[in-house]
Order: structure tokens, then sequence, then C-alpha cells
């Protein structure tokens, strides 16, 4: 990986440091109960798209409390894999969170079920077999 950053400029200092800050937050998530995403849309209507952190969470097998919001449900199934919620409904946050906290089988249910959809859905080799999927729909 590191050659790979160097091949776009980087020094070696700086790629030791965002692998450092990428396996921060892998670690970071993987030593939580659970993990709050809630994204809204800003006054301008942007919104994240599918934030990594809840997909590293996933993958570590942290379920993830997230709002209903971008590409996060297309990672995230409620009840399944997760818990979803209003966009800015706080009562709603609040209480998805206080469920994954006081109930550790319920947590590692969706834990468990969170690390297989990742592995399954969001890998690189699942994510590029799709891409290849689709240049050879579109290839003439």
């Amino acid at each position: 990986m590191i050659d790979r950053w160097r091949s776009r400029g980087w020094s070696e200092a700086d790629a030791r440091a965002r692998l450092q800050a990428q396996r921060t937050n892998e670690a970071f998530a993987a030593a939580a109960d659970v993990v709050a995403v809630p994204s809204i849309h800003d006054d301008a209507g942007n919104v994240d798209g599918l934030p990594n952190f809840a997909l590293e969470a996933l993958a570590t097998g942290t379920p993830v409390v997230a709002s209903r919001v971008g590409g996060l449900p297309q990672a995230i199934e409620h009840g399944t894999n997760g818990l979803l919620v209003p966009e800015r409904d706080v009562p709603a946050l609040a209480g998805a969170l206080a469920t994954l906290l006081t109930d550790p089988s319920v947590r590692r249910t969706l834990g468990d079920a969170a690390r297989h959809r990742v592995a399954r859905n969001f890998s690189w080799s699942a994510v590029a077999g799709r891409i290849e999927g689709i240049y050879d729909r579109v290839r003439v």
C-alpha cells in the first residue's frame, strides 16, 4: 500500500501516517459496543453518500445506528445488521442506541450479520466484480 501512495507523490511518512490513521479508525470501531452515524442533509441539501466509517464499523462486527439517508440504507438493513432512524430524530437515535447498549445478544446478532454483509457486498473483490459486470454489459 505504501508503494501505491509513493506513486502518488506522497512521502513515506505521509503514507505511514495515513495507514496508521486508517488502522486507528478500525481499532476504535472494533472497540466500541455500538457506533452512531447520524448523517443529515445540510442546508444546501448535501449528504454523505456512504460514510467509510460506517462500513469500517460494520466490517469489524460493531453494530451501527444510522440515519436513513444517503447510501446508509444500502449497507444497513434495519433490524438485520444495524438500526436505521429518521434523519434529525434525536429521540429515535437515543432509543436505538439504548436498545443496543442494554441488550448484548442483539448487539452480537446485528454485529455478526453486519460483518458478513460487508464482506459479501462491500469488500474490494465484491465491488470490483460489480464494476467488471457493468463493463461487460456496456462493452460494444
